[in-house]
């Protein structure tokens, strides 16, 4: 799987509010240090003005950044469209155990 697809499916199961699925995405780092609730209540926080959701777009991608590590892939920028707004989702894909996998989430547009 290409990491722009990830990076889009797991705003896609964001927008379909479903958690677990997305959560199912993130790495295992990720979840010893955030809880399912902690990231649905994350989500809910930065949408919650924008309601209703509309579509998700793939807004911008990187391969190189200074924070990078060594089993990162991509980083990804989602833009999901509200009801007069916009906000968005940033994540940073990584290899885990030959899978990829979402070891960071920034909330909201930067």
């Amino acid at each position: 799987m290409d990491y722009r697809k990830l990076a889009t499916d797991f705003a896609a199961a964001l927008v379909a509010r479903d958690f677990s699925r997305a959560y199912a995405m993130t790495s295992s780092s990720y979840r010893a240090q955030t809880t399912l609730p902690a990231m649905q209540h994350a989500f809910e926080e930065t949408v919650r003005p924008i309601e209703p959701l509309g579509d998700i777009h793939l807004m911008n991608t990187m391969e190189a950044w200074p924070a990078k590590r060594a089993d990162d892939v991509g980083w990804a920028y989602v833009a999901i469209d509200g009801s007069w707004w916009g906000e968005a989702v940033a994540v940073v894909i990584t290899r885990e155990s030959g899978t990829l996998r979402i070891r960071e989430v920034e909330w909201g547009r930067p």
